[in-house]
């Protein structure tokens, strides 16, 4: 089973067809965010910074899904045979092709990994480097990694005022 697991991540990060574009700050219109836990202060801190892009998240949760049917929260008891989320609860996630993707919830998971292998988006960020998933790493570990979306906005404004 963890042989399929990994070969279907696979595929995703070698198949997935996309353009890779370096994101202009004041040109990007569509961020996605892939999140662990329950909180949206990520997401708020992107908007707190100026930027007008539209914002969706996705969010995978560790425990048991309750009563709630919410479409873009993916609990460990959805995830299928192999661990993986189903098609239902990621594709239109995945086929949006993104200007942004920041990952705020790291690479020690498969859901996360393929979700972020198999998305569209024009440019992959994470705070830890994991093969050739993302187009940017910004080193940070598990404790700051809530200053992704801070020093991400400052690489990208450094990056574009030097062209």
């Amino acid at each position: 089973m963890f042989n399929i697991r990994k070969k279907i991540i696979e595929r995703a990060i070698n198949h997935t067809k996309r353009k890779v574009v370096f994101p202009d700050l004041g040109a990007i219109k569509t961020v996605g965010f892939v999140l662990d836990g329950e909180t949206d202060e990520k997401i708020a801190i992107w908007n707190a910074q100026g930027n007008v892009a539209g914002v969706q998240w996705i969010k995978y949760v560790d425990r048991k899904r309750g009563a709630d049917n919410l479409q873009n929260m993916i609990y460990r008891s959805d995830l299928n045979f192999w661990k993986l989320p189903p098609d239902r609860l990621v594709h239109s996630f995945i086929e949006t092709p993104f200007d942004l993707l920041i990952n705020m919830a790291g690479i020690s998971n498969d859901t996360v990994t393929y979700i972020c292998a198999a998305s569209k988006a024009k440019f992959k960020v994470c705070y830890k480097p994991f093969g050739k998933i993302y187009d940017m790493v910004i080193d940070l570990d598990e404790k700051n990694k809530n200053e992704l979306v801070k020093q991400l906005i400052h690489t990208l404004t450094n990056l574009n005022s030097k062209e």
